[in-house]
């Protein structure tokens, strides 16, 4: 309770500051104790958010969108829990997840949100402050799912947020997760990484990389002239 005390004053602090984009709160996440890696209630409310969004009208402009709402179905989400079968039955999550995602790649906070949920976490989740439609299609799904279904106790595991980048609320929700992760490259790493977490706690980045391809031009120009 006492860190429920701390958070609810944090978030009164910060509350002007912070959109919240679905129906849960700081109550409801904080009352929520983690869960087993792929709890069945977890693949059944991810899969009914991919009938939500495959409802959408507008879906097929958006290919991230619609990749997305493939990844959620159960079947996939069944496959992906058989490779992680070791030790699954005493693996549980951490406690609470802090995701500070990239703010050009639209639906990457939707990946890492189900990626925290399904090994267990509570998350709080900020979405990018840039305008996306298929974010607000992803939104719109996601809170008829929660205002239609009864999947409440795993909707409250999970509050999205959009803030500045002149908040203070990094600091404040750095300073109470168990595990923070940082999506953005090395400088956005390093700038996060002035806000202290818990000293149990640890971070997930994924900082710089560089891809390149090698391609064999004489044989190119032939494929194209076949």
């Amino acid at each position: 309770m006492q860190k429920l005390e701390v958070v609810a004053t944090h978030m009164q602090k910060v509350s002007s500051d912070i959109k919240i984009l679905n129906k849960s709160s700081i109550d409801d996440l904080l009352t929520q104790l983690p869960l087993y890696y792929f709890d069945d209630n977890v693949i059944d409310y991810l899969n009914e958010l991919s009938k939500e969004l495959f409802k959408l009208n507008e879906i097929k402009a958006f290919p991230d969108l619609l990749t997305l709402a493939f990844f959620c179905r159960k079947a996939n989400l069944i496959h992906l829990k058989k490779i992680y079968t070791d030790d699954l039955s005493i693996k549980i999550g951490r406690g609470l997840a802090f995701h500070v995602t990239p703010s050009n790649v639209p639906m990457n906070f939707a990946y890492s949100y189900i990626a925290g949920l399904i090994s267990g976490n509570n998350n709080i989740v900020r979405v990018p402050s840039k305008e996306f439609k298929q974010v607000d299609l992803f939104f719109n799904a996601l809170n008829n799912l929660d205002q239609s279904t009864n999947f409440s106790s795993i909707s409250n595991r999970t509050l999205f947020v959009k803030y500045d980048r002149n908040s203070n609320s990094t600091e404040y929700f750095s300073s109470m997760c168990d595990v923070r992760i940082i999506w953005g490259g090395d400088s956005t790493i390093d700038l996060i990484r002035k806000n202290k977490i818990p000293a149990r706690s640890i971070d997930i980045t994924f900082a710089d990389r560089y891809s390149f391809g090698i391609i064999n031009a004489k044989e190119y120009i032939e494929f194209n002239n076949k």
